[in-house]
């Protein structure tokens, strides 16, 4: 059930992402336009725009870690040979997802200290249009919460898989 909630959740901020991608140019257009025809630039485009530059990555990071399209570097795969290498590579695995869990956690609760400290101080962002502080940054602390939840998803998976395997290997052949 919190599988499905965190995935359905990522999946709608990565809709919202990839509206706030396609309603960007537009926005820059609409800009460029009035500053060119009514030699009056829009305030809250050139604003909106720098906002939409720190969620569209943030809103993303989630939904790519979810569906595993981020970045990987395997540089133990070619170490070892096929029957140690998958070993090797399961091991690694959870490795990785322990220590990405435990980072992204560590930034999440940071964060959250930030944006609770931002709303408590009432601090508004030093632009034009001084929205508060703690609205304009309360996507990083989402973000990263939602990360550590599929990086938690990930590890309980890949430590099952190496389980399983585990258990396949010590039973003894079934004889018929």
């Amino acid at each position: 059930m919190i599988r499905s909630a965190s995935t359905k959740t990522v999946r709608i901020l990565g809709g919202i992402s990839a509206a706030l991608v396609l309603l960007l140019p537009v926005a820059i257009i609409v800009d460029v336009l009035s500053r060119a025809i009514f030699a009056n630039p829009l305030a809250a485009v050139f604003e909106g725009t720098e906002y939409s530059m720190l969620w569209i990555p943030l809103l993303g990071v989630p939904l790519s870690t979810l569906y595993n399209e981020h970045i990987v570097v395997d540089l133990i795969d070619g170490l070892f040979d096929r029957k140690h290498g998958e070993k090797v590579r399961a091991i690694s695995q959870i490795v990785a997802a322990a220590t990405s869990f435990v980072s992204v956690v560590v930034l999440a609760v940071m964060a959250w200290d930030s944006v609770i400290n931002a709303l408590e101080a009432g601090t508004r962002m030093t632009t034009t249009l001084a929205p508060p502080r703690w609205i304009i940054h309360s996507i990083i602390p989402v973000s990263m919460t939602l990360t550590a939840l599929v990086f938690a998803g990930l590890l309980v998976t890949a430590v099952g898989k190496l389980l399983v395997k585990r258990n396949k290997e010590a039973s003894p052949p079934n004889e018929a």
